[in-house]
């Protein structure tokens, strides 16, 4: 029984005799070791990516010429057998789970591998409304957000999952994964631009990141805690009149009982 630090060419010599005479007989003997394909067996790509993988085999004997062949029912997939490599850009009418067989052989009979190939097409869930892009000190601020998967399925924590990302630690809005409802009540300190960062992923596990810039304003009904007011503290008045009083006139009533 060969083991593996016996691959490669052997020759022998056999010496066959009896008591009259003897034969010499030489054969060589090929200690070969079957290929075993190694790269990794499921792969994900996102529809209209093109997807380029390499397959990858061990074969100890090293000096053979590995050939790969492939079972597949999808249409426009290239694949080359002497480099191992499979290129494909799937489309929307490929989404979902494809299975492929791959095998590789180094030419001897019998000395073949084969590998079953996941290939997942996906979409990542799509957010199909906006929040509203202002929001106004001390009045509620309010969104629900809406999403679906690539199958348009878009149950609340059953298709669809829904995370809230904080900008900071400052950000005083909540929001509630049980009834999806972000509510928030800006501060006046709160005024400028703001970010909303929500994380959508779906039951197959692709996640889409989505970004909202929202611009909090003073509300038109708001009224601002100090009146400030610029007092004049000197009034000068011209007297149009070139000639000077020496005596002002004092204006009294007629009916004043003083002189």
């Amino acid at each position: 029984v060969p083991k593996s630090n016996q691959l490669g060419s052997h020759s022998f010599d056999i010496e066959i005799g009896d008591s009259l005479a003897s034969l010499k007989h030489e054969f060589s003997l090929f200690v070969n070791d079957k290929p075993n394909i190694i790269s990794v067996d499921s792969l994900s790509i996102l529809v209209g990516d093109t997807l380029r993988h390499f397959f990858d085999a061990s074969d100890m004997n090293g000096e053979s010429n590995l050939i790969y062949s492939i079972k597949t029912t999808i249409d426009q997939l290239m694949f080359s057998g002497r480099e191992g490599k499979l290129t494909w850009v799937p489309e929307t009418t490929d989404l979902g789970l494809h299975t492929l067989e791959i095998s590789v052989s180094d030419g001897f009979s019998l000395s073949t591998d084969t590998q079953k190939l996941k290939i997942f097409v996906y979409l990542p869930p799509t957010l199909i409304n906006r929040p509203d892009s202002t929001a106004y000190a001390n009045l509620q601020y309010t969104y629900s957000p809406k999403a679906y998967d690539m199958y348009k399925d878009s149950t609340h924590n059953q298709d669809i999952f829904i995370t809230f990302v904080p900008e900071d630690s400052s950000f005083t809005g909540k929001y509630n994964p049980e009834t999806n409802l972000l509510s928030w009540v800006p501060a006046v300190q709160d005024v400028g631009p703001q970010r909303l960062e929500f994380i959508i992923k779906d039951k197959y596990n692709t996640i889409n990141h989505r970004f909202y810039d929202i611009n909090v304003l003073i509300s038109p009904c708001e009224t601002l805690d100090t009146l400030y007011i610029n007092t004049i503290d000197t009034i000068y008045i011209e007297n149009e009149s070139p000639v000077k009083q020496t005596n002002p006139i004092k204006t009294k009533s007629p009916f004043s009982p003083f002189p």
